[in-house]
């Protein structure tokens, strides 16, 4: 498994010590990846899993809403509370200001974890 989330498939413990000895490379606060991967490779892949860990309560809209998943680009839109933007190498997860009442479905991306 390349992506390893705290609280999902790795404890902090776990994943703070194998950071400290070389196995994991943390790309930020909670999201790691094995250092043998191709980490840029890695988090386009699971864009959508690191978007929904960092934003539980946003959802896909605009173009990877259509795509569900990332713009060629790197680009993976969300719709949420807050209006911001955040980079994780050649992934940038852009969050807009969601509507009142939006219209949403349900989606399952297929990423390889389960």
């Amino acid at each position: 498994m390349a992506l390893h989330l705290v609280g999902e498939n790795i404890d902090k413990t776990r994943s703070h010590y194998q950071a400290e000895t070389g196995k994991l490379v943390q790309l930020m606060r909670g999201i790691y990846v094995d250092a043998g991967e191709d980490i840029e490779a890695t988090i386009l892949k699971h864009a959508v899993r690191i978007a929904k860990y960092l934003y539980p309560n946003a959802y896909l809209s605009a173009a990877s809403a259509v795509l569900l998943g990332p713009t060629r680009d790197g680009r993976l839109f969300l719709s949420g509370r807050r209006i911001q933007r955040r980079r994780l190498r050649l992934l940038e997860i852009i969050q807009n200001a969601a509507p009142d009442h939006p219209s949403v479905a349900q989606a399952i991306v297929d990423d390889g974890m389960g």
